[in-house]
């Protein structure tokens, strides 16, 4: 790939890495279709291709270490918070004891753990007590008027839920494009996601109706909060409801789903996305099947193959910040 940037004060990748999709990951294609896949495609074709044709991942960072603390440490206050109300029948007292032993894991990010916390609280005065909010069950009803039982219609709460829409059905040989319930909506490889949790909508404010809400954690800040006034506000937004719709798309035939959120703990606030957007569903079918094209190496390793042309963008180079690849890619933005 010929380097581009000369700076040497630049971070981010050496010019002087070599990246080419190997032989086998030509052959092979791509295994699945994802939301971060999705989101990284739509920001920049070439640097999907460098991520998942050239197998090249970017390095941690100190947001990447904080997400993924934070994620597990919400995973496993759920699972205890479901052993806690099995046992015990009724809310905590104390939420502390439901961290990860020793609370070391999360210890430096208080500040997103009690907004959580806060969040937690009104799940539980959503539901005016009635209701087993944190257990695998939840009442939908209470009685059977023809012969005055007591009806219990159970609904799932799932953490850490993994979601799959299967290969293409056996035999089928049409165009990708097809909608079946065994295989992926869009392609010719499956679609996965894996949501943070899964909760009963009647715990959730803001949210209506007997089914679940998926809710994915964002450890950034709310773009609704951090953009508010500017200009480019609804095409970042945008972005943000892409996601919740890839969820609604991918969950359809597995949960009757009310609703799809994100939840920014930094800001403490519930992002609910709109379902059923066909505008969206295109971006998401137009990304799925871009994504799964053989790159056009045709012009060699010294530009970005015509079919995942890079996407100049404010986030090419920003501030003290920029992408990864911005040394080999020729993008010239923030210059």
């Amino acid at each position: 790939m010929t380097e581009i940037h000369t700076d040497e004060t630049l971070n981010g990748i050496d010019p002087s890495t070599p990246l080419s999709p190997s032989e086998q990951k030509l052959e092979d294609g791509l295994s699945y279709v994802s939301k971060s896949r999705i989101k990284t495609y739509k920001q920049c074709p070439f640097k999907f291709f460098l991520k998942y044709w050239c197998e090249h991942r970017p390095p941690g960072t100190i947001h990447t270490e904080r997400g993924s603390q934070i994620h597990l440490a919400f995973e496993i206050f759920h699972e205890n918070l479901i052993d806690y109300i099995d046992a015990e029948g009724e809310m905590p007292s104390r939420f502390t004891p439901l961290m990860p032993e020793g609370f070391d894991l999360t210890s430096q990010w208080l500040d997103f753990i009690g907004s959580f916390w806060k969040f937690e609280l009104r799940r539980w005065n959503e539901t005016e007590r009635t209701y087993d909010f944190a257990a695998s069950r939840i009442p939908t009803s209470d009685l059977d008027l023809d012969n005055g039982a007591v009806v219990e219609a159970w609904k799932p709460l799932e953490v850490e839920a993994e979601f799959w829409m299967g290969e293409p059905p056996s035999g089928y040989e049409g165009d990708p494009d097809y909608i079946d319930s065994n295989g992926p909506p869009v392609g010719d490889i499956p679609w996965m996601g894996k949501a943070d949790v899964v909760l009963n909508s009647a715990s959730v404010p803001g949210v209506t109706g007997s089914g679940v809400t998926i809710v994915d954690y964002k450890t950034g800040s709310c773009p609704k909060i951090k953009y508010e006034g500017a200009p480019f506000l609804d095409e970042v937004m945008d972005g943000v409801f892409l996601e919740t719709e890839y969820y609604s798309w991918l969950c359809r035939d597995v949960y009757d789903v009310d609703a799809v959120a994100i939840y920014y703990p930094r800001d403490d606030e519930l992002v609910i996305g709109e379902q059923g957007v066909d505008e969206r569903r295109f971006q998401i079918k137009e990304a799925a099947l871009g994504m799964q094209e053989r790159p056009d190496l045709s012009e060699g390793n010294d530009s970005p193959p015509k079919n995942f042309d890079f996407e100049p963008q404010n986030l090419c180079h920003w501030g003290d910040g920029m992408c990864h690849f911005y040394n080999i890619c020729p993008s010239t933005e923030g210059m």
